[in-house]
């Protein structure tokens, strides 16, 4: 039926099990149970289109990422981190009520994002 449907397997990469009973023990086993399809047209706008396998060290099924993108990398922004040199500011606390009172509508992760990226600046 999914080959009748034109839908086939996008190609998996990494270790070729996605799910494992019983690690550590003699009754150790694993399937390739997950898996991710695409149809032509997604294989024509996707060509490159590849199949992650990510291990997962708490659960018995791994993370399966589809990249549609190899080798494209995103920068990710870095981590807020308070630093204590912030508080021998004067400004500090000017800045700080300015932007968290200046959101008051807006929800606490919202308020707490703008605040970090004034205090980043």
């Amino acid at each position: 039926m999914i080959l009748e449907c034109g839908w086939s397997d996008i190609h998996l990469e990494g270790h070729p099990f996605t799910w494992s009973r019983g690690r550590g023990t003699n009754r150790f086993v694993e399937k390739r149970l997950d898996r991710a399809m695409g149809n032509k047209n997604l294989h024509y706008l996707f060509p490159r289109a590849r199949l992650l396998n990510m291990l997962a060290p708490i659960s018995d099924h791994n993370l399966i990422l589809v990249d549609t993108h190899p080798g494209f990398t995103v920068v990710k922004s870095r981590r807020f981190q308070f630093e204590n040199k912030w508080l021998y500011e004067p400004d500090l606390g000017t800045v700080v009520r300015r932007n968290w009172l200046g959101f008051q509508d807006c929800d606490l992760l919202h308020r707490l994002h703008v605040t970090a990226n004034v205090l980043q600046v």
